[in-house]
């Protein structure tokens, strides 16, 4: 956003300074190097800004410099005074570029105004729940060692995703738009993992409306042997490892810009023990749901 921000901004500076000029050279009446007179053709005999600053003999970059700056003070309200407008047409020009001007401002205010609240928010946010936590484990009086942990995952989990209550966000939508949102939210886990793709129309839409995120933290148990398993996991990033029988089998998932589904992993009724690597120290990033 603040990048889109300063391109419109400096085309809009570039657009008044190019036209700045093009105002300067109606008033020319020396040749250029085409040899007009452009000037003496519209009967203007007045001498124009670059003329009365002795910017003609400069080259076109500097000249480009000259325009822009003038448009860069006028458009920002600034008005050093040090290139001005005198005759009718640069009068003219000036109040129409002072005029956008004053929009730019507000445009400029509101859009670092939104900016600062938009990550104060986020911050804000961070926070109280960061707080709300500690507050819980000092009265249940867990130890340094336990709180610490707790404290890590809950970092680690609110820097990756999101700190706001997605599910209960989409709890507040009537079904079958719940059920869109969460179709787009998990489609990239959808399309890449085969077992998905053959499930049908039917019962993909019912799926997703199940699946819920999971960040684990490093040598997190997802389930263990002999355990009775009530969920199926999608592992979506990260590194898993797991342990049957006394062997012991790595899962990689690569990392990208974006989670991709790149394996999958069900917990089986029998007892399946999962838990993320140690050697990479890769976190993964899973998406359960309930069977």
């Amino acid at each position: 956003r603040l990048l889109k921000f300063l391109c419109i901004v400096f085309l809009m500076a570039h657009i008044a300074g190019c036209m700045w000029m093009g105002v300067a050279t109606l008033y020319r009446t020396e040749p250029d190097e085409d040899g007009l007179y452009p000037g003496e053709y519209l009967g203007y005999h007045e001498d124009s800004w670059p003329v009365r600053h002795d910017f003609w003999d400069k080259n076109k970059l500097q000249l480009y410099l000259y325009t822009l700056y003038w448009a860069f003070t006028t458009l920002t309200t600034v008005g050093y005074g040090d290139i001005t407008a005198l005759l009718p047409l640069e009068v003219g020009w000036t109040i129409t570029i002072m005029m956008l001007g004053t929009s730019l401002f507000g445009y400029i205010i509101g859009n670092v105004a939104s900016l600062m609240t938009h990550e104060d928010e986020t911050a804000m946010l961070v926070k109280a729940k960061i707080q709300s936590v500690l507050a819980y484990m000092r009265y249940r009086d867990f130890p340094d060692t336990l709180a610490r942990k707790i404290r890590r995952h809950y970092e680690y989990s609110w820097k990756r995703s999101q700190v706001y209550n997605e599910e209960e966000i989409l709890l507040e939508l009537p079904t079958a738009l719940r059920t869109e949102v969460a179709l787009y939210i998990h489609k990239d886990t959808i399309i890449k993992v085969p077992f998905l793709k053959e499930l049908g129309d039917d019962v993909i839409p019912m799926l997703v409306l199940k699946l819920k995120p999971i960040n684990a933290s490093p040598r997190d148990i997802i389930i263990k042997e002999d355990y009775f398993g009530e969920e199926m996991y999608f592992c979506v990033e990260g590194e898993l490892k797991s342990y049957l029988g006394g062997g012991k089998i790595s899962v990689p998932v690569p990392r990208g810009p974006r989670p991709a589904a790149a394996s999958a992993a069900r917990a089986r009724r029998s007892g399946a023990s999962r838990r993320p690597g140690t050697s990479s120290g890769r976190q993964p990033s899973a998406t359960s749901a309930a069977c």
